[in-house]
């Protein structure tokens, strides 16, 4: 009888590791999933884009920051937002030449990325448009706030340093990330043969938008996701992608 207990404990051993095995092999499956891996590769394609535009963005924050220190420098007297700020049109006009070549190269990139790219191109001109005006509000107001707190020269010029520095350490990498991702998405919805489905990539933060999008299945070229949206991304942080059905 001893042996025979021996002999079963023995079988129930040999059977535990293929059990732990067999409970393991979906989650290595679901790891190599293909959506993963197509996000994966948009990352590849992506990634130098956005650093190649965000540093290109950063090179025309410090000219225009010496520029305006500059300026403020040669003023007599109590110096104004209108003495040395760019003009609006000449500020947006300076960020959307500078964002614009490199979201056409996203585009084209875009186009490619699940085959051959169309011959002909999606505009991204109001991207670039988009791109500046947003930069633009968001630095501008903070550049005139600089100036109605009164002060004298140095007060003015560290409030100005201040807003060039956060807006290239903290701020630029995201926005170029964004809309790179925008002229990216552009390219692909242009080059889509066929239905087209969202696959979700929040960047670490839940989107119940970007869910229901994934849940419509398959959405015909030129109509809209639930969203709204033609294609990716939905809002700024989102890293979702549009694949064919």
């Amino acid at each position: 009888m001893e042996a025979v207990f021996a002999q079963l404990k023995a079988q129930r051993a040999d059977e535990r590791p293929a059990e732990a095995d067999a409970d393991e092999a979906p989650a290595a499956e679901a790891s190599d999933s293909p959506d993963t891996d197509v996000l994966d590769r948009r990352d590849a394609a992506t990634d130098e884009l956005e650093r190649q535009l965000a540093r290109r963005l950063k090179r025309v924050l410090s000219d225009e920051q010496n520029e305006a220190l500059d300026r403020l420098r040669r003023v007599k007297g109590t110096a104004t937002a209108d003495e040395v700020l760019l003009s609006q049109g000449e500020h947006l006009g300076r960020y959307h030449a500078a964002a614009l070549e490199d979201l056409v190269v996203a585009e084209r990139t875009g186009a490619g990325f699940f085959g051959d790219a169309p011959k002909r191109s999606a505009d991204v001109g109001d991207v670039a448009g988009e791109f500046a005006a947003d930069l633009v509000r968001q630095l501008r107001g903070r550049l005139e706030a600089a100036f109605d707190d009164g002060g004298d020269e140095a007060e003015i010029s560290d409030r100005i340093r201040s807003c060039y520095r956060e807006w290239k350490t903290q701020r630029i990498a995201d926005a170029a990330a964004h809309y790179v991702l925008v002229a990216f998405n552009r390219g692909v919805a242009e080059a889509a043969g066929s239905d087209s489905r969202w696959v979700v990539d929040d960047g670490g933060t839940p989107c119940p938008d970007c869910d229901d999008n994934a849940l419509a299945g398959g959405v015909p070229k030129g109509e809209e996701f639930p969203t709204g949206d033609l294609h990716p991304p939905a809002h700024p942080g989102c890293r979702c992608l549009a694949v064919p059905v």
